[in-house]
């Protein structure tokens, strides 16, 4: 007898195993649902920190070839210094976005473990690693032409990484589509209302200042 209230996946029949860390990187292109099983069971966190890494490499090389021919990456320095502070960001918004997807995802009846999220969410931005051999493939076009067609991938590839944590957190926590989306969504909203709320404070100070100036 199946056991409502136990964590995800332990009333899921096993889907045949991924044997090692490049087959569960291939299911996640190709069988999300079955790396999703695989993630959770093994719980390979040096996985996700590979995925990181890679993603942010990627994403900041195709940053600096696409716009500009100026050398390779723009020059090392400049590199290394892309990468360190979009990998924080990267990690930063990695751990509040499964934060609150874990808060959106969670009831009574489907528990679930933030530290292992993290891990599904980080692998879900494995899409990312290929920014970099597209901006490559791109480099010989116009620039006219390769902006759009890159902003076009870029959006593709960002699609992508979005559809893959819907499946991971609809997977992990046995919810309905409609319920990840908006765990998914919801540190888009948070944070465009945040945003929203600094753009006013900010508008508001300049406003007060002019008055306190005119009168």
């Amino acid at each position: 007898m199946q056991n409502e209230f136990a964590l995800p996946y332990n009333n899921v029949p096993s889907l045949k195993r991924s044997e090692g860390g490049l087959a569960i990187l291939y299911d996640q292109l190709t069988s999300p649902k079955k790396a999703v099983q695989a993630l959770v069971e093994r719980k390979p966190y040096g996985l996700a920190v590979l995925v990181i890494v890679l993603s942010v490499v990627s994403k900041v090389a195709a940053g600096l070839i696409v716009p500009s021919n100026a050398g390779p990456f723009g020059g090392a320095s400049l590199f290394v210094l892309l990468c360190f502070a979009q990998l924080v960001i990267t990690v930063v918004f990695t751990i509040i976005a499964a934060s609150v997807y874990h808060f959106a995802a969670t009831n009574e009846y489907r528990l679930g473990d933030a530290k292992v999220l993290f891990l599904l969410v980080a692998v879900c931005l494995l899409p990312e690693v290929f920014a970099a051999p597209i901006a490559v493939l791109m480099n010989g076009l116009p620039v006219s032409t390769a902006i759009p067609v890159w902003v076009v991938c870029a959006m593709g590839l960002w699609l992508w990484g979005f559809i893959l944590q819907i499946i991971a957190v609809k997977n992990y926590y046995e919810i309905s589509v409609g319920r990840s989306f908006f765990a998914v969504i919801l540190p888009f909203i948070l944070m465009s209302v945040l945003g929203l709320a600094v753009i006013l404070m900010v508008f508001t100070y300049i406003v007060v200042s002019m008055r306190a100036l005119v009168g």
